[in-house]
């Protein structure tokens, strides 16, 4: 008897916990590893043929998350190689359509652990016995894949075909009886080694 009342007051602690762990509804964490898998992987793309030419930025094969960040590192990246970059399509040069093939995060956990699952008490309902973890293991890979063609605005001939290429960001924390730490290439060094300010 002793036990099941230990148990049920066990489920009752783990019931206060606040699950929530974000106000928006994504983390900084998952638009960081996105945002970083994209920067990657568009920053192996050479414009550098399209320098002081004028060009339109053609999106409508683009499907990706984040979309908005996607177009404007491509229009980051043609600008910072020289291209011009032109509001009307009628107007430019060239044509560069840009594609995704992946833009999104893989995710792996892995524990060594107890609880986790329901404790049958005689004459009473089960017990969810709350899970806690000796060892955890849990990363996350973002995973970017695009792919360029530049054409010529005049008859849609093709002048140059790029990628795909690929780019990778990751987090990985682990922790061994609640003590934990992570690392990932989501943060320039300069911002992990700052400490998190006093509160």
């Amino acid at each position: 008897m002793a036990i099941s009342i230990a148990l049920a007051l066990i489920a009752a602690l783990a019931g206060c916990t606040d699950l929530r762990q974000t106000e928006p509804d994504r983390t900084a964490n998952e638009q960081l590893l996105i945002s970083t898998a994209a920067d990657k992987a568009i920053a192996q793309i050479d414009f550098g043929d399209l320098r002081e030419q004028s060009v339109f930025l053609e999106t409508e094969y683009l499907e990706s998350y984040d979309k908005p960040y996607v177009i404007g590192t491509f229009r980051a990246r043609i600008a910072q190689q020289g291209g011009y970059l032109a509001a009307d399509r009628k107007k430019a040069e060239y044509i560069v359509e840009i594609r995704s093939g992946a833009l999104s995060i893989n995710r792996e956990l892995f524990y060594i652990g107890v609880g986790g699952f329901e404790v049958p008490i005689p004459l009473s309902e089960a017990v969810e016995l709350p899970l806690a973890t000796l060892y955890e293991d849990f990363d996350r890979t973002a995973i970017a894949k695009f792919a360029a063609v530049t054409l010529a605005a005049e008859d849609g001939r093709m002048i140059q075909s790029v990628g795909p290429v690929y780019g990778l960001a990751w987090m990985d924390e682990d922790s061994v009886l609640g003590i934990g730490w992570d690392t990932s290439n989501t943060l320039p060094k300069a911002l992990q080694d700052n400490p998190r300010p006093a509160e």
